[in-house]
């Protein structure tokens, strides 16, 4: 129980706790505000990741959202990408698929749909043969750019 000094009114105390709930509230909330992070912005840029395998002949291709200050952005709808060889076969040796969709079109080409609101699409494989490849984005962001690797068995 909170005792009143003698001589303090206890309309002095009211007053007082009034004036203190409001600091006290806003000092509770403000960790929480400086550890909110602001949600992505939409991509206007690719950035694009493609490694020749490592151990066990693995790969690794990653399409990154850019925003305009060449952080994580979201891919706009309609984003796709195609993937090309003429030496690896993708649909049977793709091992994972993160954040997006892969469907082969034809022999040696492959349609990639990023999933709605993911910054990047990772895709892993499995390389037994040696080739080459190229990621390339057909828009809406950065139609016409591409990315290339070559895969060592």
């Amino acid at each position: 129980m909170t005792q009143i000094k003698a001589g303090t009114s206890r309309r002095t105390f009211t007053k007082a706790a009034a004036w203190a709930t409001p600091v006290i509230a806003a000092a509770a909330t403000a960790p929480m505000a400086a550890a909110s992070t602001e949600p992505p912005e939409e991509a206007t840029s690719i950035g694009g990741t493609s490694t020749s395998p490592k151990v066990g002949n693995v790969g690794f291709i990653r399409p990154q959202g850019l925003d305009p200050n060449g952080n994580e952005g979201y891919f706009p709808n309609g984003q796709t990408f195609r993937l090309l060889s003429s030496d690896l076969d993708f649909d049977t040796i793709v091992t994972a698929i993160m954040g997006g969709t892969i469907v082969k079109l034809s022999d040696g080409e492959w349609l990639i749909t990023p999933d709605d609101g993911v910054t990047s699409v990772n895709i892993t494989f499995n390389s037994p043969v040696p080739g080459s490849y190229r990621l390339v984005s057909e828009g809406p962001v950065d139609p016409g750019q591409s990315w290339g690797g070559t895969v060592l068995p």
